[in-house]
C-alpha cells in the first residue's frame, strides 16, 4: 500500500516587501522585524488566511476575543486595526493592504502568497518513529516548538526573535548604521519610563492653573508612551512647579525614568505662548522642544493640543496611532478654563487621599460645564467607595451618556464604572481586560479587577492584579489599598503588617488601607494597633466607614450594647458627611446581625429605618428584604425582594446571591429547610462574595440543622471558619463555630465539638452577660438563631 503524504502546514506569508512568520510570531519588512503588539498580530493572521474576501466584526470578535461581548467597547476592533496599519505603514485614508467595509468588516487586499518554512514529511510506516515526528503533547522539546495553525489566536507570547548580530553591523555603512541606531533610539521611546515633572502657568493668570492636567491627559491618551504616574513623581519633588531643572532630573533619574517632560504657558501679548520640552534624565540634554502661539484665551486649549501631537511625534509615536488617539482637548475635558480648574484641585485632592473633600471641587467643574464627562466619573466614582451606590450609578449615567466627549482611555475607564456599578460583573471584567488590552502598562484596569475579584470573594486572583498595579503605581494610595485588602484576605499577614507600620503617621493613606491594618491589628489581638487606626479616622470624612468596622468586630465579640452605639455614631458620622445611602447601609448591616443574634424586633426597626434613609438603593433593598426575612417579617422581606428584583435585572451578584439567600431566609421561617436547601445550592459559586459576609454557608448550615442532617450541616459550617481571612470580623465566625460545636455532639464527635466551643469562648470571652446567643448556648438550647 502506497503512504499518502501529508499537506504541508502553512508556515507563513508573504506580500509586497512584508513576510508573516506564524510560528515565530513575527512580522518582517525587507527582512527587518517590525514590532507589533500580540492582538494585531493575530487580527493580520485571520485576514491573511482569505485574502480578498471581507471577514465579518463578529468573525473577528469570535477569533480574537472568543465568545465575548464588549457591547459599547467594540472599538477595540477598531483600535487593533488601527495598530495593525501603523505596523504596515499605511497612512490615514489609504487601504493598501487593509481595506475597511462599511458596516461589514475587513479584509485583505492585494496579493498573498504561502510559506511553507520546512517541507512536508512522509509519515512513516506503521510502528516504525521518524526522528523528526513531533513529539507527544506535554513532552514538546525547547528546540522543535509546536507548530500554531494560521490564524489561531494563542495565549502565550510569541517567542522573542534573535537579536542581530554585531557583525551584520560592521558590514554597514557608516551612514546606514548611524540612520539604524537613530531609528532604534525613537523606537525605545515607547518602552522607556515618561516622567511628567509638571507644567507651570507664568501666564499671570491664575485660571490657567488646570492646564497641566489637561497636558496630562493628552500624553495619557497615548498608549505609545509609558508614563509614571503623577503621585509617584510628586513623592520624590513635591512642589515641581518651584524646583530647578536638576532637582527635577534628579527625580526623573531616581524613579528609572528616560525621558523628562515640562510645560508652561506664559503670557505673549496679545496672547498666549505654550511651551513643551523633553530632557534626557540622565544628563539634562534636550531631545525636543516645541514652541505654539495662541493668539487669544480661546485657542490656549488648541494650541496645547497641538504641543502634545508634535511632542509624541518627536519621542517617536508613530502618525497612525497620533491620529487614532488624538481627541481634542475642549472635547476630551472641557473648554471651561475655570471647570478645569476645579476639576484640577479635585484630583489633587483625591490624589492624596482625600476624595470625600474632592466632591465639592467636581461638583463645581460640572456646574461650570454640565458636559464635563470625566468630572461625572470622578464623582461616580468616590460615591461609590463611599457605599453610596444610586447616586454613583446617577453620576456614571451621565458620564455614559457623555462618554463620547473623552479619551478612548477615558472612555474605557466610564464604560468599565458603569459597567461595575450597575452590577454587570463579566461585563466590567471583560472592559476592564479590554483596557488592558490597549493600554498594557495602566495600572488602574489592574487595579480595577482585583477589587472586582475581592468583591466575588476570589482574593487569589485579586492578588497578582494587585501586585501588578501596585508594582505600576507605586505611589497611588488606592493601589497600596486594594493590595492591602488582598494580601489580608490571601493571610499575607508578613506583608500586610509590613504596609501597615510604613503608613504610621503618613499623609494621604485611603480608609480602605487604614481598614485593612484595623483588621490586622484585630486579628493579632493588638488592642494597641487598632486604637491608632481608629485615631487615624476621627475628624476625617471616612470616620463613618471605621467605626462601622469597629463595630462590627464588637458584634462579633458579642459586646452586644457596645457594638449597637458603635452603630449609631457611624450613621451619625456619615450623615453628617451627606452620606444617606451610607448610613443606611450601615444600619442593614447591623439590622442583619440583630435578626441573626436572635433580636427580631431591633432588625425590623433598623431595616424599615434604612429604607427610608434610601428609598431608592437596590442594594438597600435586597439587604434589608433579607435582614426582615430572618427575622420574620415575610410580608414586607417579600415585597422589597420582588422591587429589587425589578430594578436590576442585570446585577449579577444580587441576582445570583442576595436573592435566594432571602428567599431561602424565608423558607426557614416557613419552617421549611428543605425549600431552603434547594434555594441555596446554586448560590455556592458566590459563597464567599463581600455582599453577603460569609451568610450563605451559614443559612445552608441551619437549614440542613433544621432538616435533621447534622453531616452536610457540619460541611457547611466548617466552610464558614475555613473562609474567615475573607472578613475577620464577621459576626458568622462564632455562630458557625457555635452551631458547628452542636451538630458535631450529634455525630459523636466530642473532640471536634470541644473544639469549637473552644473558638465560641476565645470569641465571646468579654461578650455582654446578656447576649442572646451566649445565653442559649449556656442554657444548652439547641435553638437556630
Amino acid at each position: 500500500m502506497s503512504s499518502k503524504v501529508s499537506q504541508p502546514i502553512c508556515d507563513g506569508y508573504r506580500f509586497d516587501q512584508f513576510e508573516v512568520r506564524i510560528r515565530a510570531g513575527l512580522l518582517l519588512r525587507d527582512g527587518k522585524r517590525i514590532k507589533m503588539e500580540e492582538l494585531p498580530f493575530q487580527l493580520l493572521l485571520v485576514l491573511l488566511e482569505t485574502p480578498g474576501e471581507i471577514v465579518s466584526k463578529e468573525t473577528l470578535h469570535r477569533r480574537l476575543w472568543g465568545d465575548r461581548i464588549f457591547g459599547e467597547l467594540d472599538n477595540g476592533l477598531q483600535v487593533a486595526t488601527g495598530k495593525l496599519r501603523e505596523a504596515l505603514g499605511e497612512r490615514a485614508g489609504t487601504a493598501r493592504h487593509i481595506e475597511t467595509v462599511r458596516r461589514r468588516g475587513y479584509r485583505f487586499i492585494g496579493q498573498v502568497e504561502p510559506l511553507f518554512l520546512s517541507p512536508p514529511e512522509t509519515p512513516a510506516a506503521p510502528g516504525e518513529a521518524s526522528a523528526d515526528s513531533a513529539p507527544p503533547p506535554g513532552s514538546e522539546s525547547p528546540a522543535t516548538p509546536e507548530l500554531r495553525e494560521a490564524g489561531r489566536l494563542s495565549r502565550l507570547r510569541s517567542k522573542p526573535a534573535f537579536a542581530i548580530s554585531l557583525v551584520s553591523f560592521l558590514v554597514l555603512a557608516v551612514a546606514a548604521l548611524f540612520f539604524y541606531q537613530h531609528l532604534r533610539k525613537r523606537s525605545a521611546i515607547g518602552s522607556a519610563l515618561v516622567v511628567l515633572a509638571g507644567f507651570t502657568n507664568e501666564s499671570g493668570d491664575d485660571s490657567y492653573n488646570g492646564l497641566g492636567l489637561a497636558f496630562q491627559v493628552k500624553l495619557e491618551e497615548s498608549p505609545y508612551l509609558n508614563l509614571v504616574s503623577e503621585q509617584k513623581f510628586l513623592r520624590q519633588v513635591p512642589e515641581p512647579a518651584t524646583a530647578s531643572l536638576q532637582q527635577l532630573l534628579r527625580g526623573c533619574t531616581s524613579l528609572g525614568g528616560k525621558v523628562l517632560i515640562t510645560g508652561q504657558i506664559l503670557g505673549q501679548p496679545p496672547g498666549y505662548e505654550i511651551r513643551t520640552y523633553a530632557r534626557s534624565c540622565s544628563n539634562g540634554s534636550l531631545l525636543t522642544s516645541q514652541t505654539v502661539k495662541a493668539q487669544g484665551r480661546d485657542m490656549v486649549l488648541a494650541a496645547l493640543d497641538q504641543a502634545a501631537d508634535e511632542m509624541r511625534k518627536d519621542l517617536g509615536e508613530p502618525d497612525a496611532s497620533r491620529q487614532r488617539f488624538n481627541m481634542p482637548l475642549a472635547q476630551a475635558t472641557t473648554s471651561s478654563l475655570a471647570a478645569l480648574r476645579a476639576f484640577t484641585l479635585g484630583e489633587e485632592k483625591r490624589a492624596n487621599g482625600q476624595e470625600f473633600e474632592a466632591i465639592h471641587d467636581y461638583k463645581l467643574a460640572i456646574d461650570l460645564d454640565p458636559q464635563f464627562a470625566l468630572a461625572y466619573a470622578r464623582l461616580g466614582t468616590i460615591y461609590s467607595n463611599a457605599a453610596e451606590t444610586t447616586q454613583s450609578a446617577e453620576q456614571f449615567k451621565k458620564a455614559f451618556d457623555l462618554r463620547e466627549r473623552t479619551t478612548d482611555r477615558e472612555r474605557l475607564y466610564i464604560a468599565a464604572h458603569f459597567y461595575s456599578i450597575s452590577g454587570q460583573t463579566q461585563r466590567t471584567i471583560e472592559a476592564y481586560e479590554l483596557w488592558l488590552s490597549l493600554y498594557s502598562r495602566d495600572d488602574l484596569p489592574n487595579n480595577n479587577l482585583a477589587i472586582e475579584y475581592l468583591d466575588l470573594g476570589e482574593p487569589e486572583k485579586a492578588l497578582g492584579f494587585a501586585r501588578t498595579s501596585a508594582k505600576l503605581d507605586s505611589a497611588s494610595s488606592l493601589s497600596e489599598a486594594v493590595l492591602a485588602r488582598a494580601e489580608l484576605e490571601t493571610g499575607e499577614q508578613a506583608q500586610l503588617q509590613s504596609l501597615c507600620n510604613d503608613v504610621q503617621g503618613r499623609q494621604g493613606d485611603s480608609a480602605m488601607l487604614h481598614e485593612s491594618c484595623f483588621l490586622l491589628a484585630f486579628l493579632g489581638k493588638d488592642d494597641i494597633a487598632m486604637q491608632k487606626q481608629i485615631q487615624w479616622s476621627r475628624g476625617k470624612a471616612a470616620e463613618s466607614e471605621l467605626l462601622d468596622d469597629v463595630a462590627w468586630v464588637a458584634m462579633y465579640q458579642g459586646k452586644l450594647s457596645s457594638g449597637r452605639s458603635l452603630f449609631a455614631q457611624a450613621r451619625q458620622a456619615a450623615l453628617a458627611q451627606g452620606f444617606a445611602e451610607l448610613a443606611a447601609t450601615i444600619e442593614v448591616d447591623e439590622a442583619l446581625l440583630e435578626a441573626d443574634f436572635g433580636y427580631p424586633r431591633e432588625a425590623q426597626t433598623l431595616s424599615i429605618d434604612a429604607l427610608r434613609l434610601a428609598p431608592e438603593s437596590v442594594g438597600i433593598r435586597a439587604s434589608a428584604a433579607l435582614a426582615l426575612g430572618r427575622s420574620g417579617n415575610i410580608a414586607l422581606a417579600e415585597l422589597e425582594a420582588a422591587k429589587a428584583a425589578a430594578e436590576a435585572p442585570l446585577n449579577t451578584i444580587l441576582n445570583e446571591a442576595q436573592l435566594p439567600s432571602i428567599h431561602a431566609a424565608i423558607q426557614l421561617q416557613k419552617h421549611a429547610p428543605q425549600a431552603a436547601i434547594q434555594i441555596l445550592e446554586p448560590v455556592r459559586p458566590y459563597d464567599k462574595c463581600s455582599a453577603l459576609n460569609l451568610a450563605p454557608a451559614y443559612y445552608r448550615g441551619l437549614a440542613f440543622q433544621a432538616a435533621g442532617d447534622p453531616g452536610h450541616a457540619a460541611v457547611e459550617f466548617r466552610s464558614v471558619l475555613a473562609h474567615h481571612a475573607l472578613m475577620p470580623d464577621s459576626p458568622y465566625i462564632p455562630l458557625a463555630a457555635l452551631q458547628l460545636g452542636k451538630v458535631l455532639r450529634q455525630l459523636g464527635d466530642s473532640t471536634g465539638a470541644a473544639s469549637a466551643d473552644r473558638q465560641v469562648q476565645d470569641a465571646w470571652e468579654h461578650a455582654d452577660p446578656g447576649f442572646l446567643p451566649l445565653r442559649k448556648s449556656l442554657n444548652s438550647k439547641e435553638s437556630i438563631p
